[in-house]
């Protein structure tokens, strides 16, 4: 208790400790421009991490309707796949934010592309039409 009373004193008395040894060198200010310019630089990273992942949502949110429209040339069982899968690539645009990871980007596109080829392999192959 008092090691923790001592430190608030030289805390509020604004000596803060900072765990290292004096050597009696004075810092310059180069040291903390490096710093500053690298948090900077950290937190235009995140915050651009942060943006592509929710622009990454937003546009799978937008190919929505598209796997909803596909009744009007699927059968009941293919949109329930295209659904499923739909949800699936849901979970990993959610994560992709939680995660501020810039590859919740690839999700719309990797949407979309399964969206088009299995409607396509369906009037292809399975005869499908409108």
């Amino acid at each position: 208790m008092r090691a923790a009373r001592g430190r608030w004193a030289t805390i509020v008395a604004g000596e803060e400790e900072t765990g290292e040894e004096e050597t009696g060198e004075e810092e310059t200010g180069e040291e903390e421009t490096g710093e500053e310019e690298t948090g900077e630089e950290e937190t235009m990273e995140v915050v651009v991490k942060r943006v592509a992942s929710w622009v990454g949502l937003a546009g799978h949110l937008c190919t929505l309707p598209f796997y909803l429209a596909s009744g009007l040339v699927a059968p009941l069982w293919a949109i329930v796949v295209l659904l499923a899968l739909w949800l699936a690539l849901l979970g990993v645009s959610v994560w992709a934010v939680r995660a501020r990871s810039p590859w919740g980007l690839l999700v719309p596109v990797a949407a979309v592309g399964l969206w088009l080829g299995g409607v396509s392999a369906g009037e292809a192959f399975l005869g499908w039409t409108a």
